[in-house]
């Protein structure tokens, strides 16, 4: 069961335009949203038309329904089994233990590199703010799950997955659609789900090192008895973050070096499990970092911001009741966030510049009920919490303080049949500060012979406006609705053997109430629910593992094709900024009996970085390498790896977000170390 709260980083606004993280709503360019029934036929023919002109793509890879209800989670491997994999209903792409070490990960943004349908806003190098975009939605857009835990933000709605720790991650899995109805608000999009187990060596040592003197250091330890165990892990990491990057200065190209770019964090985590299903998280972390701001064309900037965030996040789940086909679960959790940002240099709001602070607290309790008899299943869930936050720079008539209680009740029926898959579920979640919200999601997975399936899922999601687009001082607007969304996902599923899949699909997202932020002079903006935009696209997946050999290979490719419908002059019909239009990603890997190897090669069309479809505001298209390659060892008394890892070996100049320009070509060496 998952319980919901936020957790882990402040997001900053997308344009640096005042140096605070707190002035801008979250958006990631201007998201993709829009809702009218009767534009959903037509909708859908445009996903036909799609799906037979091109390729399409996302690699399904997951448990049953059943499985993934009753939270015994099959981890689906290159043997997995051929009717879990084509029974499974949504787009899922799964990310195992296995390939998870074979990345040689640092950050969360290493492991999400070759997700089909998921793009990875970098605002910067080693260790800068990154933030997710999934089949073109927002950060806010999508739900990031940590052990069930929701770490989306209630202040700006978004996540900075450069600062989850990754150390007990065991497998990471990507939906996509509109799943309100199953996973709750901001599940606009798709979910990225994080699973954390105990560690099975009783201590791992891994440290690593490498370009712009990054370095980053994990201990980990494990007990396990009869019934219970329990895990520990401390982790380290740091990056100066600091490269050259070319730059104009009165038309003369120079390079400069990119400063104010240092990262530290340190996070902890101790899980206990033990009889009943019980299972106790908890994980502290504190993060302190520059902030660079954007690159402005022609003009030396100098920076000395900075923002400082400590987290702590717990959790507790048990099994209250088991008899029969009957189950009732229960968990709580609690979220409490610290952040500071300063900016003496921004003294257009004082002559002692930015100094913004704000804590919240969040809390959480739900119940659920199962009951699973003949391959049937019915699942209830009830949820309360509330959310408190304080902040220096809401509207002073707050005296300081916002708060939002908020309370849930969900119904998911699904049922395995010979050759079909159907699942139906309802969700309604009701706010204190803003209107509440519906959302409903149906599919079915049908298997006309063993080794093909032809899946179709239909589903809505919503998110709740956040404090910072309801409270902000000359930003807020507290009579906005939440953003809601329907989404419409079909394909067909190919898997004649074990070692061999493919996977074709097509989708189209329609987005209401669109939250925006609008002009209200040449100094002040609010946030308004101004409309809507669509979004089409197509994703394909192909891989094999060639028996006998330990070779690999996978292909993703995507294609989307988002647009802005809210209304306004110059803006509307044209496309969403920050969208590529195409994604290619190929990966080769090899694992031999001591010597293993992978290689990544991804291609990343042009975007926008502004509203309107200017062609002076494309984004070029960029390709980037990466290889990582290791060893094995085993002595009397230890074992472990040493492997090295090549980023943008083409040394590939480019910027993901306009004014944030990434680093050439790095290396990194990590050493693992096991009794």
């Amino acid at each position: 069961m998952g319980s919901h709260v936020t957790a882990y980083g402040l997001c900053r606004p997308a344009v640096d335009a005042v140096r605070s993280p707190f002035r801008i709503t979250y958006f990631c360019g201007m998201s993709i949203r829009c809702c009218s029934k009767q534009s959903v036929l037509p909708l859908l023919l445009l996903v036909v038309l799609y799906l037979h002109s091109m390729p399409v793509a996302a690699r399904a890879h997951a448990d049953s329904v059943l499985r993934s209800v009753t939270a015994q989670k099959v981890l689906i491997t290159r043997s997995r089994d051929s009717s879990d994999y084509l029974r499974t209903i949504t787009d899922v792409y799964h990310v195992n233990y296995a390939a998870i070490r074979a990345k040689a990960p640092y950050q969360l943004q290493d492991i999400l590199s070759d997700v089909g349908g998921l793009f990875v806003k970098q605002y910067g190098g080693p260790g800068s703010m990154s933030t997710i975009s999934v089949r073109g939605g927002s950060a806010a857009q999508a739900l990031v799950l940590f052990d069930g835990m929701r770490l989306n933000t209630v202040q700006n709605g978004g996540v900075d997955i450069s600062t989850i720790p990754i150390s007990f991650i065991r497998s990471v899995d990507v939906r996509k659609g509109a799943l309100g109805s199953t996973a709750g608000a901001n599940a606009m999009t798709g979910t990225v789900e994080l699973t954390v187990a105990i560690p099975d060596n009783p201590v791992r040592l891994e440290a690593g090192a490498g370009s712009f003197e990054t370095w980053r250091t994990l201990l980990q330890g494990a007990v396990r008895g009869t019934e219970w165990k329990a895990g520990a892990g401390l982790e380290a990491y740091s990056s100066a973050g600091s490269y050259n990057y070319p730059f104009f200065l009165h038309n003369e190209q120079m390079y400069l070096t990119r400063d104010n770019a240092r990262v530290r964090t340190l996070s902890g985590i101790v899980r206990i499990e033990g009889p009943r299903n019980l299972a106790v998280t908890l994980v502290a972390q504190t993060t302190k970092r520059g902030v660079p701001g954007a690159v402005v064309p022609d003009v030396a900037v100098e920076s000395v911001a900075s923002l400082i965030n400590s987290d702590i996040l717990g959790q507790a789940k048990l099994q209250l009741f088991k008899n029969g086909g009957w189950q009732v679960n229960t968990g709580v959790a609690l979220r409490y966030l610290n952040a500071r940002y300063t900016d003496a240099l921004a003294t257009f709001v004082g002559p002692q510049g930015i100094k913004a602070h704000y804590t919240s607290v969040e809390t959480v309790a739900d119940v659920q009920a199962l009951l699973i008899k003949n391959d049937i299943i019915h699942e209830a869930r009830v949820s309360a919490g509330t959310a408190l936050l304080t902040d220096t720079q809401l509207q002073p008539e707050l005296g300081g303080m916002a708060s939002r209680h908020q309370g849930a009740a969900a119904y998911r029926f699904s049922a395995s049949l010979p050759h079909m898959e159907v699942e139906a579920s309802l969700r309604g979640e009701w706010y204190s500060d803003v209107p509440g919200a519906v959302a409903a999601g149906a599919g079915l997975a049908w298997l006309p012979d063993t080794n093909l399936a032809v899946r179709l899922h239909v589903g809505s999601g919503y998110r709740p406006p956040s404090f910072n687009e309801l409270y902000l001082f000359n930003y807020g607007n507290r009579e906005l609705l939440p953003e809601r969304s329907t989404a419409v996902t079909t394909g067909v599923r190919w898997q004649p053997v074990w070692w061999l899949w493919a996977d074709a699909s097509a989708y189209g997202t329609l987005f209401s109430d669109l939250i925006v932020s609008i002009p209200l002079s040449p100094v002040l903006t609010s946030a308004f629910n101004v409309g809507r935009a669509t979004g089409v696209g197509a994703e394909y997946s192909i891989g094999c593992t060639i028996p006998g050999t330990g070779l690999s290979l996978q292909c993703n490719y995507n294609v989307q094709d988002m647009r802005d419908h809210t209304g306004r002059p110059g803006v509307d019909g044209t496309p969403i900024p920050y969208v590529p239009v195409e994604a290619v990603h190929g990966v080769v890997s090899w694992d031999g009996a001591d010597v293993f190897a992978r290689g990544e090669w991804s291609y990343t069309g042009y975007r926008y970085a502004q509203a309107g479809g200017d062609v002076l505001n494309v984004l070029p298209s960029y390709h980037l390498a990466t290889v990582v390659v290791g060893t094995r060892y085993s002595g009397d008394s230890l074992k472990g790896s040493v492997q090295l890892r090549c980023d943008n070996i083409l040394d590939t100049r480019y910027q993901v977000v306009r004014g944030y320009p990434m680093p050439g070509r790095s290396a990194r060496i990590v050493l693992e170390v096991l009794p």
